[in-house]
């Protein structure tokens, strides 16, 4: 073990950066996760209305054809999205990464913008 390395001192912006890098993964698998989720009830949507296209059904109208085909929409839309048949949540992953991209690099912006007016407020407050 590197004893001068476990005692050099860490800088500010080092400890930021780890801490933006934990950030970034933890959002990625969060919008991974939101991504699939989408997917899948946008998929049983799409089962649910293409099955009222053929009429009676598969099931019938019997009593529990309607516990039958929510069983069938929920379980062929879980295996498209599953599958990545649809290719949706790649896309929803992306446009939600994209999205955040731009809000950090806006309060990024925000947060420059209002601490060069703050210096400049106090040099005048100086002078």
């Amino acid at each position: 073990m590197d004893i001068q390395a476990l005692t050099r001192p860490v800088s500010g912006s080092a400890i930021d950066s780890k801490v933006a890098a934990l950030q970034r993964a933890k959002h990625a698998e969060q919008d991974g996760e939101v991504a699939h989720q989408v997917e899948g009830l946008f998929a049983q949507l799409f089962v649910k209305e293409l099955r009222r296209g053929l009429g009676e059904g598969f099931f019938g109208q019997g009593a529990g054809s309607d516990t039958f085909e929510g069983w069938l929409d929920e379980h062929l839309g879980e295996s498209l999205a599953r599958d990545g048949v649809l290719d949706l949540a790649g896309r929803i992953r992306t446009s939600l990464e994209q999205k955040r991209a731009g809000a950090i690099a806006a309060d990024d912006a925000a947060g420059t913008s209002s601490e060069s007016g703050r210096r400049t407020a106090a040099e005048g407050a100086v002078q």
